[in-house]
């Protein structure tokens, strides 16, 4: 477990005690939707981590660099064009 899930694990739990002991029902609530906020957050951050960390088939790499390579020379062809097509002061 890395820090920051670690860490947004402990704010989660934070914001559930908060809620539990609020003894008020619109703060409760308030308290627990941050609390799952940050329990997503979390997972979402562990599943980029294990993603990272996976072993990947090599067409697929290859694949995601040719994608990457077209998307930023389209991006590329675009900002020229449209600078060569704004008038000139």
């Amino acid at each position: 477990m890395t820090p920051k899930i670690k860490l947004l694990h402990e704010r989660a739990a934070f914001f559930r005690r908060l809620a539990v002991g609020a003894g008020h029902r619109k703060f409760a609530a308030k308290m627990q939707v941050l609390a799952e906020e940050y329990e997503r957050e979390a997972a979402l951050v562990a599943a980029e981590a294990q993603s990272l960390h996976a072993p990947r088939d090599r067409a697929d790499v290859s694949s995601a660099n040719r994608t990457i390579t077209r998307t930023g020379q389209s991006q590329g062809l675009a900002r020229t064009a449209a600078i060569a097509a704004s008038p000139s002061d």
